[in-house]
């Protein structure tokens, strides 16, 4: 049986899917089986080819139509897991993605020892442009396993990308990725695996890495007005299933908190830029309407003001400081309307 299913996607415009093999490949741990989404184009199939006839019967190759989206391919990915008996835990990595080799042994560990259902690496963004890494993602994070996991106050702030995150399957049931921008499709897929997780670990380590692109140095792409709104129908989706589910009340707070960093300051792969939030009022405007229409208590969320949760590094200042400057905005409505 299989230790770690790894669904992969090769859905990028700027691919290095023969990268991302070679590090799954040589993985450390044995036991690790490839779900690889794969569009029928023949350079990502011919490197794709080419890993399974050294894989084995430990990758499975799914064919997807060119163009199709990466919450598409890794659904079809899952799909096809669901026909195979699934490993202990489950792990998601695009064609733009890479690990080291104790990777997956080290986050399994981790696992064991604590008997956690989600383990959290560090994860580096590597500019290709410069040839080095711009920047460190996941880490620090707080230090031992986190038993209750509605008095993580870092659920709020963390990054919801699942690639830098090792789940235990069975609290992955029933679970499918929004179609949309990823930055979008992770954080519902992460929030919807959220009420049935116990314990929460960080490794602490860089073991994961990310290359950015020249549209998208820090991994959150362009979007244009037909994007913005289908990412916020699809963020007003899963607020209303949470608000409506007894067994997610507990992280509403979290979910706004992480609603609002994706909206109003371009939080990890969020649709805002500090050039949208400083430079174009309509836009403010656009965030601040949407925000009181779908969350219409937003403004007392204890994760985006001073007075209930302490903010321990500048990313939880930022949050707290941009939400203090939309609730100013509200008071002083004339000034978002010259």
């Amino acid at each position: 049986m299989a230790k770690v299913d790894v669904i992969t996607t090769a859905c990028g415009p700027h691919t290095s899917l023969s990268r991302l093999m070679e590090s799954l490949r040589t993985q450390a741990l044995e036991g690790v089986r490839v779900y690889a989404a794969i569009p029928q184009i023949d350079e990502p199939l011919r490197v794709a080819r080419e890993y399974a006839a050294q894989l084995g019967d430990r990758m499975v190759i799914v064919e997807v139509p060119e163009h199709t989206d990466v919450a598409t391919a890794r659904n079809r990915a899952l799909d096809a897991r669901a026909t195979h008996e699934p490993a202990e835990f489950t792990a998601f990595l695009d064609d733009v993605d890479w690990v080291e080799s104790k990777h997956f042994s080290s986050m399994v560990e981790a696992a064991d020892i604590y008997h956690a259902d989600l383990v959290v690496c560090g994860m580096g963004c590597f500019d290709g442009r410069i040839g080095r890494e711009v920047c460190q993602v996941g880490v620090p994070g707080p230090e031992g396993p986190v038993i209750d996991l509605t008095k993580f106050d870092e659920l709020a702030y963390v990054n919801p990308i699942v690639t830098s995150k090792l789940f235990r399957t069975t609290c992955l049931e029933g679970l499918r990725f929004e179609r949309g921008p990823v930055q979008v499709g992770d954080l519902c897929y992460f929030f919807g695996a959220v009420p049935k997780l116990s314990m929460v670990l960080y490794t602490n380590e860089v073991t994961c890495h990310h290359q950015t692109s020249e549209e998208a140095p820090f991994g959150a792409a362009p979007m244009g007005d037909n994007a913005h709104v289908a990412m916020r129908d699809t963020l007003r989706g899963i607020y209303e299933r949470y608000v409506a589910d007894d067994a997610c009340a507990s992280f509403v707070d979290h979910l706004e908190a992480q609603i609002f960093a994706r909206l109003a300051m371009g939080g990890a792969g969020g649709a805002a830029t500090w050039k949208n939030v400083r430079t174009s009022p309509s836009y403010v405007r656009s965030v601040r309407a949407y925000l009181d229409g779908t969350m219409p208590d937003w403004q007392k969320n204890r994760f985006l003001g001073f007075g209930t949760v302490r903010y321990h590094n500048k990313e939880h200042l930022a949050l707290k400081s941009v939400a203090l400057m939309y609730r100013w905005g509200r008071m002083r409505k004339k000034s978002w309307q010259r």
